[in-house]
Protein backbone atom coordinates (compact mmCIF):
# COMPACT_ATOMS: atom_id res chain seq x y z
CA UNK A 1 0.00 0.00 0.00
CA UNK A 2 1.31 3.47 -0.89
CA UNK A 3 2.17 5.79 2.02
CA UNK A 4 -0.80 7.84 3.12
CA UNK A 5 -0.60 11.55 2.32
CA UNK A 6 -0.91 13.89 5.29
CA UNK A 7 -3.68 15.75 3.47
CA UNK A 8 -5.86 12.64 3.72
CA UNK A 9 -5.90 12.82 7.51
CA UNK A 10 -8.35 15.13 9.25
CA UNK A 11 -6.37 17.10 11.82
CA UNK A 12 -9.27 17.19 14.24
CA UNK A 13 -10.56 14.77 16.88
CA UNK A 14 -12.51 11.74 15.74
CA UNK A 15 -14.98 12.53 18.54
CA UNK A 16 -16.08 15.74 16.82
CA UNK A 17 -17.74 13.81 14.02
CA UNK A 18 -20.59 12.95 16.39
CA UNK A 19 -20.42 15.95 18.74
CA UNK A 20 -18.46 19.03 17.65
CA UNK A 21 -17.62 21.81 20.11
CA UNK A 22 -20.41 24.29 20.74
CA UNK A 23 -20.80 28.01 20.18
CA UNK A 24 -22.88 30.52 22.08
CA UNK A 25 -25.08 33.22 20.66
CA UNK A 26 -23.76 36.74 20.16
CA UNK A 27 -25.54 38.10 23.21
CA UNK A 28 -23.52 40.64 25.20
CA UNK A 29 -21.83 39.75 28.44
CA UNK A 30 -23.72 40.65 31.60
CA UNK A 31 -22.50 43.54 33.72
CA UNK A 32 -22.63 41.46 36.91
CA UNK A 33 -23.14 37.82 37.93
CA UNK A 34 -22.79 35.88 41.12
CA UNK A 35 -20.20 33.55 39.58
CA UNK A 36 -17.94 33.65 36.55
CA UNK A 37 -16.57 30.23 35.60
CA UNK A 38 -13.45 30.39 33.43
CA UNK A 39 -13.24 27.34 31.17
CA UNK A 40 -15.98 25.24 29.61
CA UNK A 41 -14.51 21.76 30.16
CA UNK A 42 -15.81 19.02 32.42
CA UNK A 43 -14.73 20.86 35.56
CA UNK A 44 -16.23 24.21 34.60
CA UNK A 45 -19.54 22.77 33.41
CA UNK A 46 -19.99 20.54 36.46
CA UNK A 47 -19.35 23.59 38.64
CA UNK A 48 -21.76 25.72 36.59
CA UNK A 49 -24.53 23.11 36.82
CA UNK A 50 -24.26 22.89 40.58
CA UNK A 51 -23.97 26.66 41.12
CA UNK A 52 -26.93 27.45 38.86
CA UNK A 53 -29.11 24.82 40.50
CA UNK A 54 -28.30 26.42 43.85
CA UNK A 55 -29.89 29.63 42.56
CA UNK A 56 -26.78 31.60 41.55
CA UNK A 57 -26.40 33.55 38.33
CA UNK A 58 -23.52 31.96 36.40
CA UNK A 59 -21.56 32.95 33.29
CA UNK A 60 -19.17 30.38 31.79
CA UNK A 61 -16.46 32.07 29.69
CA UNK A 62 -14.52 30.09 27.09
CA UNK A 63 -11.74 31.53 24.89
CA UNK A 64 -12.49 29.13 22.02
CA UNK A 65 -15.56 27.10 21.17
CA UNK A 66 -17.30 25.38 24.06
CA UNK A 67 -15.38 22.17 24.76
CA UNK A 68 -12.68 22.98 22.22
CA UNK A 69 -9.84 21.57 24.27
CA UNK A 70 -9.11 18.53 26.46
CA UNK A 71 -12.69 17.61 27.31
CA UNK A 72 -13.42 16.62 23.70
CA UNK A 73 -9.90 15.44 22.83
CA UNK A 74 -9.14 12.76 25.43
CA UNK A 75 -9.49 8.98 25.10
CA UNK A 76 -12.72 8.70 27.09
CA UNK A 77 -11.32 6.40 29.79
CA UNK A 78 -13.04 6.65 33.19
CA UNK A 79 -10.80 5.57 36.07
CA UNK A 80 -10.71 5.77 39.87
CA UNK A 81 -7.40 6.72 41.37
CA UNK A 82 -5.10 3.90 40.34
CA UNK A 83 -2.46 6.44 39.25
CA UNK A 84 -2.05 7.55 42.85
CA UNK A 85 -1.27 3.95 43.75
CA UNK A 86 1.02 3.02 40.90
CA UNK A 87 3.03 6.27 40.89
CA UNK A 88 3.91 6.08 44.58
CA UNK A 89 2.55 9.61 45.02
CA UNK A 90 0.65 8.56 48.16
CA UNK A 91 3.74 7.29 49.95
CA UNK A 92 4.46 10.65 51.57
CA UNK A 93 1.05 10.79 53.28
CA UNK A 94 -0.07 9.25 56.58
CA UNK A 95 -2.38 6.30 56.05
CA UNK A 96 -5.54 8.24 56.96
CA UNK A 97 -4.78 11.03 54.50
CA UNK A 98 -3.89 8.58 51.74
CA UNK A 99 -7.18 6.76 52.28
CA UNK A 100 -9.12 10.02 52.01
CA UNK A 101 -7.46 10.70 48.67
CA UNK A 102 -8.38 7.24 47.42
CA UNK A 103 -11.93 7.53 48.75
CA UNK A 104 -12.50 10.76 46.85
CA UNK A 105 -10.90 9.23 43.78
CA UNK A 106 -13.49 6.47 43.90
CA UNK A 107 -16.16 9.14 44.45
CA UNK A 108 -15.03 10.81 41.23
CA UNK A 109 -15.66 7.58 39.32
CA UNK A 110 -19.07 7.14 40.93
CA UNK A 111 -19.97 10.78 40.30
CA UNK A 112 -19.64 10.41 36.54
CA UNK A 113 -21.82 7.27 36.45
CA UNK A 114 -24.46 8.83 38.70
CA UNK A 115 -24.50 12.05 36.70
CA UNK A 116 -24.90 10.23 33.39
CA UNK A 117 -27.68 8.03 34.75
CA UNK A 118 -29.62 10.78 36.54
CA UNK A 119 -29.32 13.29 33.71
CA UNK A 120 -29.90 10.76 30.94
CA UNK A 121 -26.75 11.77 29.04
CA UNK A 122 -26.27 9.70 25.89
CA UNK A 123 -22.49 9.27 25.70
CA UNK A 124 -21.82 5.55 25.10
CA UNK A 125 -20.91 4.96 28.75
CA UNK A 126 -19.94 1.33 29.41
CA UNK A 127 -18.25 -0.66 32.17
CA UNK A 128 -15.75 -1.86 29.60
CA UNK A 129 -12.87 -2.59 31.97
CA UNK A 130 -9.24 -1.66 31.55
CA UNK A 131 -6.04 -3.67 31.13
CA UNK A 132 -2.74 -2.15 32.26
CA UNK A 133 -0.16 -3.98 30.16
CA UNK A 134 3.38 -4.86 31.30
CA UNK A 135 5.83 -3.34 28.83
CA UNK A 136 8.62 -5.61 30.09
CA UNK A 137 8.61 -9.02 31.76
CA UNK A 138 10.02 -7.63 35.00
CA UNK A 139 7.01 -5.30 35.23
CA UNK A 140 4.84 -8.30 36.08
CA UNK A 141 5.96 -7.94 39.71
CA UNK A 142 4.62 -4.37 39.66
CA UNK A 143 1.26 -5.62 38.45
CA UNK A 144 1.15 -8.24 41.17
CA UNK A 145 1.84 -5.59 43.80
CA UNK A 146 -0.85 -3.31 42.41
CA UNK A 147 -3.34 -6.17 42.28
CA UNK A 148 -2.81 -6.67 46.01
CA UNK A 149 -3.30 -2.99 46.79
CA UNK A 150 -6.28 -2.33 44.56
CA UNK A 151 -9.22 -3.96 46.39
CA UNK A 152 -8.55 -2.29 49.75
CA UNK A 153 -7.59 1.05 48.24
CA UNK A 154 -10.37 1.46 45.67
CA UNK A 155 -12.99 -1.16 46.42
CA UNK A 156 -12.42 -2.63 42.97
CA UNK A 157 -10.97 -6.01 42.13
CA UNK A 158 -7.90 -6.42 39.95
CA UNK A 159 -6.02 -9.49 38.80
CA UNK A 160 -2.90 -10.25 36.83
CA UNK A 161 -3.42 -12.09 33.54
CA UNK A 162 -0.92 -13.64 31.15
CA UNK A 163 -0.70 -16.32 28.47
CA UNK A 164 -4.04 -17.46 27.07
CA UNK A 165 -5.95 -15.27 29.55
CA UNK A 166 -4.15 -12.19 28.25
CA UNK A 167 -4.75 -13.14 24.64
CA UNK A 168 -8.50 -13.29 25.25
CA UNK A 169 -8.21 -9.59 26.11
CA UNK A 170 -5.80 -8.33 23.44
CA UNK A 171 -4.76 -9.92 20.16
CA UNK A 172 -1.08 -9.11 20.44
CA UNK A 173 2.19 -10.82 21.38
CA UNK A 174 3.82 -7.51 22.35
CA UNK A 175 2.98 -7.56 26.06
CA UNK A 176 3.84 -10.44 28.44
CA UNK A 177 1.22 -9.74 31.12
CA UNK A 178 -1.52 -7.36 32.17
CA UNK A 179 -3.55 -6.15 35.13
CA UNK A 180 -7.29 -6.43 34.47
CA UNK A 181 -9.61 -3.98 36.28
CA UNK A 182 -13.08 -4.98 35.16
CA UNK A 183 -14.99 -2.17 36.91
CA UNK A 184 -13.35 0.66 34.97
CA UNK A 185 -15.41 2.39 32.31
CA UNK A 186 -15.35 4.20 28.98
CA UNK A 187 -17.43 6.85 27.26
CA UNK A 188 -17.57 9.14 24.24
CA UNK A 189 -15.92 12.29 25.64
CA UNK A 190 -17.47 14.77 23.21
CA UNK A 191 -20.99 13.36 23.62
CA UNK A 192 -20.52 13.55 27.40
CA UNK A 193 -19.44 17.17 27.07
CA UNK A 194 -22.40 17.98 24.84
CA UNK A 195 -24.69 16.53 27.48
CA UNK A 196 -23.08 18.67 30.18
CA UNK A 197 -23.51 21.80 28.03
CA UNK A 198 -27.23 21.20 27.64
CA UNK A 199 -27.67 20.50 31.36
CA UNK A 200 -25.79 23.67 32.30
CA UNK A 201 -28.00 25.79 30.05
CA UNK A 202 -31.12 24.05 31.35
CA UNK A 203 -29.99 24.80 34.92
CA UNK A 204 -29.78 28.52 34.06
CA UNK A 205 -26.07 29.05 33.40
CA UNK A 206 -25.09 31.29 30.47
CA UNK A 207 -22.33 29.89 28.25
CA UNK A 208 -20.11 32.24 26.22
CA UNK A 209 -17.69 31.02 23.56
CA UNK A 210 -14.93 33.16 22.03
CA UNK A 211 -14.48 35.20 25.21
CA UNK A 212 -10.87 35.14 26.41
CA UNK A 213 -10.20 36.03 30.05
CA UNK A 214 -7.05 38.15 30.21
CA UNK A 215 -6.91 39.15 33.84
CA UNK A 216 -8.70 38.75 37.16
CA UNK A 217 -8.77 41.76 39.47
CA UNK A 218 -9.93 40.93 42.99
CA UNK A 219 -11.41 44.14 44.38
CA UNK A 220 -13.23 45.10 47.56
CA UNK A 221 -16.67 44.72 45.97
CA UNK A 222 -16.01 41.60 43.90
CA UNK A 223 -13.80 40.38 41.07
CA UNK A 224 -13.46 42.41 37.90
CA UNK A 225 -12.99 39.91 35.07
CA UNK A 226 -11.14 41.53 32.16
CA UNK A 227 -12.04 39.75 28.91
CA UNK A 228 -11.58 40.16 25.18
CA UNK A 229 -15.23 41.28 25.06
CA UNK A 230 -15.15 43.73 27.95
CA UNK A 231 -15.39 43.56 31.71
CA UNK A 232 -17.68 41.49 33.90
CA UNK A 233 -18.03 41.94 37.64
CA UNK A 234 -18.56 38.78 39.65
CA UNK A 235 -19.03 38.13 43.32
CA UNK A 236 -16.77 35.10 42.89
CA UNK A 237 -14.76 33.40 40.16
CA UNK A 238 -14.04 29.71 39.54
CA UNK A 239 -10.99 29.00 37.35
CA UNK A 240 -11.32 25.60 35.64
CA UNK A 241 -8.72 25.72 32.88
CA UNK A 242 -6.55 22.69 33.82
CA UNK A 243 -3.72 22.55 31.24
CA UNK A 244 -4.84 25.75 29.49
CA UNK A 245 -4.93 29.37 30.54
CA UNK A 246 -2.82 29.33 33.71
CA UNK A 247 -1.33 32.71 32.84
CA UNK A 248 -4.22 34.53 34.53
CA UNK A 249 -3.09 33.32 37.97
CA UNK A 250 0.54 33.17 39.04
CA UNK A 251 0.06 30.13 41.27
CA UNK A 252 -1.43 28.16 38.38
CA UNK A 253 1.18 29.36 35.91
CA UNK A 254 3.94 28.14 38.21
CA UNK A 255 2.23 24.96 39.38
CA UNK A 256 0.46 23.40 36.39
CA UNK A 257 2.54 21.89 33.58
CA UNK A 258 0.74 21.60 30.21
CA UNK A 259 1.93 18.37 28.58
CA UNK A 260 0.94 17.64 24.99
CA UNK A 261 -0.18 14.18 23.98
CA UNK A 262 -1.31 13.00 20.56
CA UNK A 263 -4.00 10.65 19.28
CA UNK A 264 -4.99 9.03 16.00
CA UNK A 265 -8.09 7.21 14.83
CA UNK A 266 -7.87 4.63 12.06
CA UNK A 267 -10.20 4.29 9.15
CA UNK A 268 -13.11 1.89 9.62
CA UNK A 269 -11.84 -1.65 10.04
CA UNK A 270 -13.61 -4.95 9.48
CA UNK A 271 -15.47 -6.43 12.46
CA UNK A 272 -13.37 -9.59 12.16
CA UNK A 273 -10.17 -7.56 12.56
CA UNK A 274 -11.27 -5.39 15.47
CA UNK A 275 -12.66 -8.41 17.33
CA UNK A 276 -9.23 -10.05 17.02
CA UNK A 277 -7.38 -6.92 18.14
CA UNK A 278 -9.57 -6.30 21.18
CA UNK A 279 -12.00 -9.19 21.77
CA UNK A 280 -13.77 -7.52 24.71
CA UNK A 281 -13.38 -3.85 23.74
CA UNK A 282 -11.30 -3.03 26.82
CA UNK A 283 -9.45 0.20 27.55
CA UNK A 284 -5.67 -0.26 27.42
CA UNK A 285 -2.59 1.47 28.77
CA UNK A 286 0.86 0.15 29.60
CA UNK A 287 3.52 0.38 32.28
CA UNK A 288 6.00 2.49 30.38
CA UNK A 289 6.96 5.78 31.98
CA UNK A 290 6.16 7.30 28.59
CA UNK A 291 2.91 5.41 28.33
CA UNK A 292 0.79 4.32 25.37
CA UNK A 293 -3.00 4.33 25.77
CA UNK A 294 -5.45 2.90 23.27
CA UNK A 295 -8.91 1.47 22.70
CA UNK A 296 -11.54 0.73 20.08
CA UNK A 297 -14.08 3.41 19.26
CA UNK A 298 -17.44 2.93 21.03
CA UNK A 299 -18.93 1.38 17.89
CA UNK A 300 -15.99 -1.06 17.67
CA UNK A 301 -15.09 0.05 14.13
CA UNK A 302 -11.77 1.88 14.66
CA UNK A 303 -8.63 1.80 16.76
CA UNK A 304 -7.89 4.96 18.74
CA UNK A 305 -4.24 5.21 19.81
CA UNK A 306 -2.52 7.82 21.95
CA UNK A 307 1.03 8.56 23.08
CA UNK A 308 3.68 11.25 23.16
CA UNK A 309 5.62 10.12 20.06
CA UNK A 310 8.64 12.40 20.52
CA UNK A 311 10.21 13.98 23.61
CA UNK A 312 9.37 17.40 22.17
CA UNK A 313 6.19 18.86 20.69
CA UNK A 314 5.78 18.31 16.94
CA UNK A 315 3.17 19.12 14.26
CA UNK A 316 0.16 16.81 14.46
CA UNK A 317 0.72 15.32 10.99
CA UNK A 318 4.26 14.28 11.90
CA UNK A 319 3.06 12.84 15.20
CA UNK A 320 0.43 10.81 13.33
CA UNK A 321 3.02 9.06 11.18
CA UNK A 322 4.99 8.09 14.27
CA UNK A 323 1.89 6.94 16.15
CA UNK A 324 1.02 4.54 13.35
CA UNK A 325 4.50 3.00 13.69
CA UNK A 326 4.09 2.64 17.46
CA UNK A 327 0.60 1.15 17.03
CA UNK A 328 1.97 -1.41 14.57
CA UNK A 329 4.47 -2.62 17.19
CA UNK A 330 1.50 -3.84 19.17
CA UNK A 331 -0.65 -4.90 16.23
CA UNK A 332 1.57 -5.54 13.15
CA UNK A 333 -1.51 -5.98 10.96
CA UNK A 334 -2.12 -2.22 11.33
CA UNK A 335 1.23 -1.21 9.81
CA UNK A 336 -0.38 0.04 6.59
CA UNK A 337 -3.80 0.99 7.85
CA UNK A 338 -5.00 4.42 6.84
CA UNK A 339 -5.58 7.03 9.52
CA UNK A 340 -8.78 9.07 9.46
CA UNK A 341 -8.07 11.57 12.24
CA UNK A 342 -5.11 12.92 14.19
CA UNK A 343 -5.12 15.51 16.96
CA UNK A 344 -3.35 16.74 20.06
CA UNK A 345 -4.40 17.57 23.60
CA UNK A 346 -2.77 19.18 26.63
CA UNK A 347 -2.99 17.49 30.00
CA UNK A 348 -2.56 19.52 33.18
CA UNK A 349 0.20 17.87 35.21
CA UNK A 350 1.46 18.94 38.63
CA UNK A 351 4.80 18.51 40.38
CA UNK A 352 3.32 16.22 43.06
CA UNK A 353 1.00 14.33 40.65
CA UNK A 354 -2.15 15.36 42.53
CA UNK A 355 -5.04 17.59 41.46
CA UNK A 356 -5.40 20.79 43.43
CA UNK A 357 -8.37 22.82 44.56
CA UNK A 358 -7.70 26.18 46.16
CA UNK A 359 -8.78 29.71 46.78
CA UNK A 360 -7.16 33.13 46.61
CA UNK A 361 -9.51 35.79 47.91
CA UNK A 362 -12.72 35.51 45.88
CA UNK A 363 -11.06 33.38 43.20
CA UNK A 364 -11.27 29.59 43.45
CA UNK A 365 -9.67 27.01 41.18
CA UNK A 366 -9.61 23.27 40.45
CA UNK A 367 -6.79 22.06 38.20
CA UNK A 368 -4.21 19.32 37.64
CA UNK A 369 -6.06 16.18 36.55
CA UNK A 370 -2.74 14.45 35.70
CA UNK A 371 -4.35 12.40 32.95
CA UNK A 372 -7.48 11.32 34.83
CA UNK A 373 -9.65 14.24 33.84
CA UNK A 374 -12.90 12.58 32.78
CA UNK A 375 -13.70 11.53 36.33
CA UNK A 376 -11.52 13.81 38.42
CA UNK A 377 -12.28 17.12 36.71
CA UNK A 378 -15.99 16.33 36.64
CA UNK A 379 -15.97 15.54 40.33
CA UNK A 380 -13.79 18.45 41.43
CA UNK A 381 -15.94 20.99 39.59
CA UNK A 382 -19.04 19.56 41.26
CA UNK A 383 -17.40 19.31 44.68
CA UNK A 384 -15.93 22.83 44.55
CA UNK A 385 -19.32 24.30 43.68
CA UNK A 386 -20.93 22.37 46.52
CA UNK A 387 -18.42 23.81 48.99
CA UNK A 388 -18.90 27.36 47.63
CA UNK A 389 -22.66 27.12 48.12
CA UNK A 390 -22.30 25.66 51.62
CA UNK A 391 -23.71 22.25 50.77
CA UNK A 392 -20.58 20.18 51.36
CA UNK A 393 -17.31 20.29 53.26
CA UNK A 394 -14.07 20.98 51.47
CA UNK A 395 -12.46 18.24 49.40
CA UNK A 396 -9.26 16.62 50.59
CA UNK A 397 -7.64 18.13 47.50
CA UNK A 398 -8.32 21.58 48.96
CA UNK A 399 -5.98 20.69 51.80
CA UNK A 400 -2.95 20.01 49.60
CA UNK A 401 -0.71 22.96 48.85
CA UNK A 402 0.34 23.16 45.20
CA UNK A 403 4.11 22.78 44.81
CA UNK A 404 6.01 24.92 42.32
CA UNK A 405 9.58 25.09 41.05
CA UNK A 406 11.80 28.18 41.18
CA UNK A 407 12.87 27.42 37.61
CA UNK A 408 9.36 27.07 36.15
CA UNK A 409 7.28 30.03 35.00
CA UNK A 410 4.62 28.41 32.85
CA UNK A 411 6.77 27.34 29.91
CA UNK A 412 7.78 23.66 30.36
CA UNK A 413 11.30 23.96 28.92
CA UNK A 414 12.39 20.85 30.81
CA UNK A 415 9.87 18.43 29.26
CA UNK A 416 12.08 17.24 26.37
CA UNK A 417 14.81 16.32 28.86
CA UNK A 418 12.42 14.54 31.24
CA UNK A 419 10.62 12.75 28.39
CA UNK A 420 13.93 11.72 26.82
CA UNK A 421 15.15 10.26 30.11
CA UNK A 422 11.85 8.39 30.61
CA UNK A 423 12.00 7.01 27.09
CA UNK A 424 15.58 5.87 27.56
CA UNK A 425 14.69 4.01 30.74
CA UNK A 426 11.75 2.34 29.01
CA UNK A 427 13.95 1.18 26.12
CA UNK A 428 16.62 -0.18 28.45
CA UNK A 429 14.11 -2.12 30.54
CA UNK A 430 12.32 -3.63 27.55
CA UNK A 431 15.54 -4.58 25.74
CA UNK A 432 16.96 -6.14 28.90
CA UNK A 433 13.74 -8.10 29.34
CA UNK A 434 13.82 -9.37 25.76
CA UNK A 435 17.43 -10.55 26.06
CA UNK A 436 16.75 -12.59 29.20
Amino acid sequence: MAPQADSQIKLSPYWWEAAPPGASSDRPLPDHVDFVVVGSGYCGLNAAIELARAGASVAVLEAQRLGEWASTRNAGMVTAGHKFLVSGALDRFPREMAQRVLTESRCSFDHVKTLIDEEGIDCDYARSGRVILADAAQHKSKLEKWAGLFPEATGMSARVIEGDDLHTEIGSQYYPAGLLIEDYASLHPAKYHKGLRSRAVRAGAALYSGVRVDRLEDQSNGVLVHTSSGGVRADRVVVATNGYGGAMMRSLRNGVIPVASYMVATERLSPDLTSRLSPKNRMFSDTKRDTYYFRLSPDGERVLFGARPFPWDVPVARAARRLRTLMARIWPELANVRLAHAWTCKTGMTFDRFPHVGQQGRISFAVGCNGSGVAMNSYLGHRLARSLTGHEEESVFQQLSMPTSPLYFGRPWFLPFVAGWMRGQDILERNFSLRR
